[in-house]
């Protein structure tokens, strides 16, 4: 059986306080940066918060509106469960950035006697970032959990974008990239003998540049990022 981290409902952010009582609005990012992880793997929610001139911060990070153990910056999920299902966000004082994700179940079924090309759910997994915006690198992974694998190549609407040895490629991202993708590589099933397996398809949306601006009112300090689209 093989779990999955999707894309959708887990949501996280966090609360930044400082010592001076200045707000400071906290952008959440992810390592690595994959909207979908497989289970048992590890995941880094981080906390950016920018320049700021504050001296002291305490972070705070919630659960299902309930407050979990973690004060530093970042907060590990390691070897990931079922248990870590829910939807994380930030104190309902301090409105922080959000990314969403989502633990999901699947399962892989034997079928017998596969034909090339026919994908199986599951053994192969095409990971990309959750939030993609013009002029960030691309990188798509071309994901085989359970199996050796090698000769990896990318699709974007249909057409060969890419064809590497390796199971990752990275790409400058413009508008124009938006798309459908998938990936075929060819797995290891057998002592002597590769097969190959194609990704289900993921629809991947560039957007516009980000713009990131920074307010100061009167004592408090806030810095925003807002997104151009």
């Amino acid at each position: 059986m093989l779990h999955l981290i999707d894309s959708a409902f887990f949501a996280a952010a966090v609360a930044v306080m400082a010592s001076t009582g200045a707000l400071v609005r906290p952008v959440v990012s992810f390592s690595p940066n994959w909207a979908t992880i497989s289970l048992h793997d590890s995941v880094t929610l981080i906390c950016n918060v920018g320049s700021t001139s504050l001296l002291s911060q305490r972070y705070s990070w919630y659960k299902d509106n309930e407050r979990i153990k973690g004060e530093e910056q970042n907060f590990r999920i390691e070897n990931t469960e079922e248990k870590d299902r829910g939807n994380y966000k930030d104190n309902e004082k301090i409105k922080g950035e959000e990314q969403n994700f989502r633990i999901e179940n699947t399962e892989e079924k034997d079928r017998g006697n596969y034909k090339d090309n026919e994908r199986i759910k599951d053994r192969v997994i095409l990971q990309a970032p959750p939030s993609v915006y013009e002029g960030d690198q691309l990188t798509l992974r071309c994901y085989t959990p359970n199996y050796k694998a090698k000769y990896t190549t990318f699709y974007k609407d249909n057409v060969n974008i890419s064809s590497s040895s390796t199971d990752t490629v990275t790409l400058v991202a413009s508008v124009g990239m938006t798309g459908t993708y998938r990936c075929k590589t060819l797995l290891q099933l057998y002592s002597d003998h590769y097969s190959p397996y194609i990704s289900a398809e993921i629809v991947i949306t560039i957007q516009g540049k980000s713009l990131c601006l920074a307010l100061f009112l009167l004592d408090y300090g806030i810095n925003v990022c807002r997104h151009r689209l």
